[in-house]
């Protein structure tokens, strides 16, 4: 990506490269079992739980700074999913690293990075 837009809903990748095309990602095995267990604990025999979703009037009352650090390869929310939640949210960014549904798991220095930064200052650098 290159700047950030003028709001404060931002969507970064380190360095600030523009994300490759998803073939081009490796694939994380740690990660993928993850997903699965994840995918058992959301899903019932007639789709997603009730009780998993969250509304957009739920997000619209979130009053906080609130970083979202999203997989680019998430197979369970889409990263335009997380897009138009970060919309909702009054005070909200988006950093989308490579990876699936645990990025933290294959990005753990960038995401200690934005923790960091997110908890000394409300948003990290």
């Amino acid at each position: 990506m290159t700047a950030p837009p003028s709001t404060s809903q931002t969507e970064s990748w380190p360095g600030r490269k523009p994300i490759p095309p998803r073939r081009s990602l490796p694939l994380d095995a740690l990660a993928t079992a993850a997903n699965g267990a994840e995918f058992r604990a959301l899903l019932s025999p007639l789709g997603a739980r009730s009780a998993t979703r969250i509304r957009a009037d739920e997000l619209r009352r979130l009053a906080v700074p609130t970083l979202m650090v999203w997989g680019y390869r998430d197979p369970v929310v889409p990263v335009r999913e997380a897009r138009a939640a970060a919309e909702l949210i009054a005070n909200a960014r988006l950093e989308v690293l490579p990876g699936g549904h645990v990025p933290q798991l294959g990005n753990p220095a960038r995401v200690a990075e934005l923790l960091t930064g997110f908890a000394r200052q409300g948003f990290p650098a």
